[in-house]
């Protein structure tokens, strides 16, 4: 194998792995949104059932 091509290879093998890297990233990107939607969703139901409640307080103690 000449020089050129183990540099050649080297430099293939560290863009594979940052495309699996990046496209990992947006892949967990999209599931992070989408469970914080569903919590956001349930956020809006209290525990007694009713809707528009609003958001609960940073202590979590409603007033």
């Amino acid at each position: 194998m000449t020089h050129f091509a183990f540099i050649a290879a080297a430099y293939g093998a560290s863009v594979l792995g940052l495309a699996v890297l990046a496209l990992w990233l947006v892949l967990d990107y999209r599931g992070q949104k989408a469970a914080l939607a569903g919590l956001k969703a349930r956020e809006r139901t209290s525990r007694f059932g009713r809707r528009g409640s609003g958001p609960v307080p940073e202590n979590g103690v409603p007033q």
